[in-house]
């Protein structure tokens, strides 16, 4: 019963950190309680109509104009739009990382990080940021040893390393630590852990991330890291 009510909490943590928020080019932005989306954009399901038979410098644009609608929270319009630059046949590998990589997030913003874990997949041979989404979805899933490598490749590792991320995703450098602190505890490395909790709570500048959450999971599966993190 008490895993069983950890999970609910790891769930909860990474629930938040990817909830609609107003977010920063940096990943620094603050998240909207409770978890999914809920109004605050066009959040749908849109599927894309466009037929690729543009130039690559209309996938560039096409590419801009979905991130700035991502900004905004229309993330219909931005579904739409990375999935017509799919369609290209000018698209170059580079470009087609990116649409995929929007489509993770906007997906996730929109129906959840089940619905984005595909597309970050394919983006996270070349995008690090679809290595952070992908990570997100292994730790909801509960596969953290995966959620592991993908944040160790990130270099957060090192407690020195700040994450920042080229679009307004909504997971804090103070969150991603803390995630790496999850992974690590829940594949039998305590000490990582200690450090990254203790790198991810003095590096949080936010009274509402999903830090606090993290830290919580940690605490209800080891009550004795209350003196260490």
């Amino acid at each position: 019963m008490k895993y069983k009510f950890v999970f609910v909490l790891a769930l909860l943590a990474v629930t938040i950190i990817i909830a609609n928020g107003c977010g920063s080019s940096s990943g620094t932005g603050r998240y909207t309680i409770p978890s999914e989306i809920i109004g605050g954009g066009d959040s749908g399901t849109g599927t894309g109509t466009g037929t690729g038979t543009g130039t690559q410098t209309d996938v560039e644009a096409l590419l801009s104009s979905a991130w700035s609608d991502f900004g905004y929270g229309a993330y219909s319009s931005a579904i739409n739009k990375f999935n017509e630059a799919t369609l290209n046949a000018n698209i170059t590998a580079g470009q087609l990382a990116d649409a995929n990589n929007g489509l993770g997030w906007a997906l996730t913003k929109a129906n959840g990080i089940a619905a984005g874990q595909g597309y970050f997949a394919k983006a996270a041979d070349l995008k690090d940021e679809a290595k952070l989404g992908l990570a997100a979805a292994y730790i909801q899933s509960g596969d953290y040893n995966n959620a592991k490598n993908y944040l160790v490749l990130l270099g957060l590792s090192d407690t020195s390393y700040s994450l920042t991320t080229p679009h307004a995703v909504g997971v804090s450098n103070a969150e991603a630590h803390a995630m790496l602190a999850l992974a690590y505890f829940m594949t039998g490395d305590k000490s990582g852990a200690i450090d990254q909790m203790k790198c991810a709570t003095a590096n949080d500048l936010s009274s509402d991330s999903s830090v606090k959450q993290i830290r919580a999971t940690l605490l209800s599966l080891d009550p004795t890291l209350a003196n260490s993190i």
